[in-house]
């Protein structure tokens, strides 16, 4: 049987099913007063999906059909401290303190179990709803903090099902669960077709002759720019193009700076703008994507890389 391709519409009903069965699994093995609600659906990009004022915890499954369909599961770290307290037995005041650090062995465990039966309702729901395979536990859990790199998610487009966690006697909490959105990544595929050029600004004269060997990979022109043909603070020949990426070191001058020049060109407002880099640092993405790069690719320049970071397709 084939999966029913998963979009909006599919994903609306399914959600609330998942929140009446599942609130009554967790009900049931925290012995609490427990409901999920207020489910809402929506197509989201990876940077604002992996976008949490605070820490979360993330645990990621996947589904057996092939392709496999991965699937996320996220939630604040405050409300895992909460339901992995609650299976391990603890009082408010000992989950207290567990709520500004990293969750340890034993809460990770004890969240990982409570996850199991959100997993377990959610792979039935999917065979019954959408004709796929059983879900599968895969990933370990992880802390993902506030404005990491998206690029964990494997996606550029995702449907995100958002719901409000109620547990009686604690704060109001929340749940997410983020699949691939497959039809907005056809959209950008289209969009991506009509698009126009793509412009590397790149010191080296052998990396832009060798990106502009990708325009049959990349299918449109691509043009690679010496930093002395780009005026700093000025458009110029880029009045048409799809996207832009910019070497971290110019050979004199940083490219953070030309980044955050194409940032508050209002005339450039919606134009991907991505910084390019042989060993990307984690210091090095959080500084581009603060100038107002999109996201950050390798040198050498690779086409599926370019082409998931500036336009959210594989």
């Amino acid at each position: 049987m084939s999966r029913t391709p998963l979009d909006l519409t599919a994903l609306e009903p399914l959600a609330e099913k998942f929140a009446a069965a599942c609130s009554q699994d967790l009900a049931s093995l925290l012995s609490v007063t427990l409901e999920l609600r207020g489910a809402v659906v929506e197509s989201v990009s990876a940077e604002e999906a992996a976008a949490h004022p605070t820490p979360v915890v993330h645990l990621g499954c996947h589904t057996e059909d092939n392709p496999p369909l991965p699937v996320h599961l996220v939630v604040p770290r405050t409300d895992a401290v909460t339901l992995a307290g609650l299976q391990l037995g603890e009082d408010e005041s000992a989950m207290k303190a567990r709520r500004e650090q990293a969750l340890e062995p034993d809460y990770l465990t004890a969240f990982e179990g409570a996850m199991k039966l959100a997993v377990a309702v959610l792979g039935r729901l999917f065979e019954e709803e959408l004709g796929s395979s059983d879900i599968q536990l895969e990933a370990t859990d992880e802390i993902e903090k506030p404005g990491s790199d998206p690029g964990w998610l494997g996606a550029e487009h995702l449907l995100r099902i958002s719901f409000d966690l109620s547990i009686e006697g604690f704060p109001r909490g929340q749940l997410e669960i983020l699949v691939p959105d497959a039809s907005a990544e056809a959209e950008a595929i289209e969009r991506d077709e009509e698009a126009g050029p793509i412009f590397v600004i790149d010191p080296s004269e052998e990396e832009r002759a060798a990106v502009e060997e990708l325009e049959a990979e990349l299918a449109r022109r691509v043009t690679g720019l010496d930093p002395d043909e780009v005026v700093q603070g000025e458009r110029g020949e880029l009045d048409d193009a799809a996207a832009v990426i910019v070497a971290w070191d110019l050979g004199g001058r940083p490219g953070l700076e030309q980044v955050e020049n194409f940032a508050w060109d209002e005339s450039m407002d919606g134009l991907p703008i991505l910084m390019a880099s042989e060993a990307p640092t984690r210091g090095k993405v959080t500084a581009a994507l603060r100038a107002g790069a999109r996201s950050f690719v390798h040198r050498p320049y690779d086409a599926a890389e370019i082409r998931r970071r500036a336009f959210g397709v594989s």
